[in-house]
């Protein structure tokens, strides 16, 4: 339930139908930030446009492949299309050739107590060139990996269309008053997958707009720009583009065997400090087994071994960080 205080609303005929300071309640909230999903329009795919088996592709959507052949990847509309209605840029396309149960794709959001008993809607627009029947699942996993509540979706199923089309689910929450103490690394999953169905055989989903909301009404699509949706996207995880490596040039004429140091804060503070991992390095005068000194979930400092005597000497690379549940 929500509110919104206004001056007057105007008739047809120009007469005032509601007095000014009237208070006008709706049954679903329709203010900004409605949508718990981030990156529900596939905008963000900071890792590379495509994913196999396992893994992230679009950010924030996890491909489960489970034993099946699959891929994930980045699709584009056509500028003109009107069959979604918010005009998004992307869709994700899951391809499974080889079927198997609980293959499909998984957004974790961060917390769990904060759904307790509420009820919630989940909505996205969907087709389907090859369909099949899919299932969703909302469940609270503990920072150990294990199931702690299965909450309740109605309907849990559905089969897309070869059309673009909106599907809505109700999603309710059970109690968690009682059932363990918060931990950080807790989280609840929204699955959209084969379910327990053990068939080998081929479907595929497109799927875009997809929207959590608290609430039994299915809003339209919340959109947030690229930008916004980015920055979201890098609390979780964090690299940079071919053209944008990391460098650093140091004059090491003065000591030829040093150690030298460098330090970045990352544009977004992660949600935990990250794991990390390297690529692309490239140096002159510089050892390539360079160090990671401190790294936090503000920024990092790494520390680089010379190994000869140049003003000109560097090391650039391409760091990828990963905080993801």
């Amino acid at each position: 339930m929500s509110t919104l205080k206004v001056d007057t609303i105007t008739k047809a005929d120009g007469t005032n139908s509601i007095s000014q300071d009237a208070i006008i309640t709706t049954s679903s909230p329709q203010l900004g930030r409605r949508n718990l999903i981030i990156n529900g329009a596939m905008q963000v795919w900071q890792r590379g446009t495509s994913a196999s088996s396992y893994g992230y592709a679009a950010d924030r959507w996890y491909l489960n492949g489970s034993g099946a052949t699959v891929t994930m990847t980045q699709q584009s509309f056509a500028v003109e299309q009107e069959d979604v209605p918010f005009n998004p840029k992307y869709y994700l396309n899951l391809n499974v050739t080889t079927g198997n149960n609980n293959c499909g794709i998984h957004y974790k959001h961060e917390g769990t107590h904060e759904f307790d008993n509420k009820t919630l809607t989940l909505s996205f627009y969907a087709k389907s060139s090859n369909a099949r029947e899919l299932t969703i699942q909302f469940q609270t996993v503990a920072d150990s990996g294990t199931e702690i509540v299965n909450h309740t979706v109605t309907s849990s199923t559905f089969t897309p269309t070869s059309s673009w089309q909106r599907y809505t689910f109700q999603l309710t929450a059970a109690d968690m008053s009682g059932v363990r103490t918060y931990a950080g690394n807790d989280y609840t999953v929204i699955v959209i997958s084969q379910g327990s169905d053990t068939s080998t055989s081929a479907w595929q989903l497109d799927i875009t707009g997809v929207q959590l909301e608290v609430g039994s009404v299915a809003t339209p699509f919340e959109h947030r720009s690229y930008g916004e949706e980015l920055a979201l996207c890098q609390r979780y995880y964090q690299t940079y583009s071919d053209q944008d490596l990391h460098f650093f040039c140091f004059n090491t004429t003065s000591n030829s065997t040093g150690t030298y140091y460098a330090s970045r804060l990352h544009p977004v503070v992660m949600r935990s400090s990250p794991s990390v991992s390297y690529a692309e390095v490239d140096t002159s005068n510089f050892s390539t087994s360079f160090t990671t000194g401190v790294l936090t979930s503000d920024g990092v400092r790494w520390a680089f071994v010379a190994t000869g005597s140049d003003y000109n000497a560097y090391i650039r690379f391409t760091p990828f960080y990963d905080a993801e549940l």
